[in-house]
């Protein structure tokens, strides 16, 4: 029972579609009435359709006329859009991540520039853990370092 209903479904299917395939031209005739029509106007400098075994017009699309896409470009030009949403997601996500960076930074260097700036005595660990204290020198290169981060981090 269900093999016989496969075939009539798809037989069904491909005449269903086939009157979809017709041509439709719509012009204003010289009374200004409304004609539409399966053929072009008379004098309209258009083709006339050729016809087919029977005598009948076969579907012609006229150059120019807006024609429906096929399921094939309909689905490249998703993909295309998709694939054009996702850049753009992609770009401003980085764009916010390199912004929370850059934020990050200028805060981080800005402590350090009032850190370096205060009277208090700043150490650091050598590479055998023991703490030095920073000189004079040490702390001015560490300042002027600090301010160019400022400089380039905080605009």
């Amino acid at each position: 029972m269900k093999t016989r209903l496969i075939p009539s479904f798809f037989l069904f299917l491909m005449l269903a579609v086939l009157p979809a395939q017709a041509e439709v031209y719509k012009w204003k005739d010289g009374k200004g009435n409304t004609v539409i029509s399966d053929t072009p106007q008379p004098g309209s400098g258009q083709p006339l359709p050729p016809t087919g075994d029977a005598g009948a017009p076969t579907a012609v699309p006229a150059a120019g006329a807006n024609q429906p896409k096929s399921l094939a470009d309909q689905e490249l030009e998703f993909r295309k859009r998709l694939q054009e949403k996702q850049a753009a997601e992609s770009k401003a996500e980085k764009e916010k991540l390199a912004a929370t960076e850059k934020r990050e930074r200028c805060e981080r260097a800005k402590k350090a520039q009032a850190t370096l700036q205060s009277s208090r005595s700043l150490r650091t660990l050598d590479g055998d853990g023991t703490r030095i204290r920073y000189d004079a020198a040490q702390r001015q290169k560490e300042l002027e370092s600090a301010r160019r981060i400022v400089e380039q981090s905080c605009n």
